[in-house]
């Protein structure tokens, strides 16, 4: 499934959603890093819900504040690299083979890492989940390209019995910027009254794309049952001359 569209009838295409007709990992290696993960589990970090926890650093979570970040993303690469460094790899090469050109991680920057959603922070029926661009970027001083040098990744590991999707609308950051300053919105959250909420259902192992920066949250599951899990691996690429910096 690939949805490319315009920010305005008789615009130029500033942003893809895009969902590859490919299994980056299969049901055994799956399985297998779940296995790693949970081994792992004194090494989450809760986010905010009791339920809901990252493995690894993430720049919209850590960058702030800064004096603490290098320190931080230290540890969390070394874990990673430790305990996920095959995984890895397979996401770098996907990255490098989507974007066309070379891919590599960023010394000073998170490796990519998990974000791993228990029962009780798994919306259901309809996300309260905020809505955002992945910008993340911007919080380390690095500049905003053009949406073709911006890509986000998102490869579900486990979903629940009730799926996993994303939500999103059919605009961009500089869609989202020309409604605030126009004054047709006041608040982000406001875009639900204008457009409406658009579903993609992911797969399990199966990869999810952002080209540029679409305006999404995390989506809804149909239903969800005590004890299962959504867990997702997240990375965000930018391109630098001929190749991509990979980062979470």
């Amino acid at each position: 499934m690939s949805v490319r569209a315009p920010l305005e009838p008789g615009g130029s295409v500033t942003w893809a959603i895009e969902q590859p007709d490919v299994e980056l990992f299969d049901s055994a290696y799956r399985k297998d890093i779940v296995t790693r993960i949970f081994a792992l589990r004194g090494a989450w970090t809760e986010r905010g819900a009791a339920t809901f926890h990252t493995l690894g650093c993430a720049l919209y979570q850590d960058a702030q504040p800064p004096e603490r970040l290098a320190e931080q993303v230290a540890a969390s690469n070394s874990l990673l690299r430790e305990h996920f460094g095959d995984v890895l790899e397979e996401v770098r090469r996907f990255i490098a083979s989507v974007g066309g050109g070379s891919a590599r991680w960023h010394d000073e920057l998170p490796l990519p890492g998990f974000h791993i959603f228990g029962h009780g922070a798994i919306p259901v029926g309809r996300s309260g989940s905020g809505v955002h661009f992945d910008a993340q970027f911007q919080l380390v001083g690095m500049p905003r390209e053009t949406p073709d040098r911006i890509l986000s990744l998102t490869l579900p590991v486990l979903l629940p019995g009730g799926g996993g999707s994303l939500d999103y609308w059919p605009l961009d950051a500089d869609g989202v910027e020309t409604l605030f300053r126009t004054g047709a919105i006041q608040d982000i959250e406001e875009i639900e009254t204008l457009y409406p909420t658009r579903q993609i259902w992911y797969a399990e192992g199966r990869p999810c794309l952002q080209r540029g920066l679409p305006l999404h949250r995390v989506g809804a599951s149909r239903f969800v049952r005590r004890g299962e899990y959504r867990i997702t691996l997240q990375c965000h690429a930018l391109r630098s001359g001929a190749e991509w910096i990979v980062y979470w």
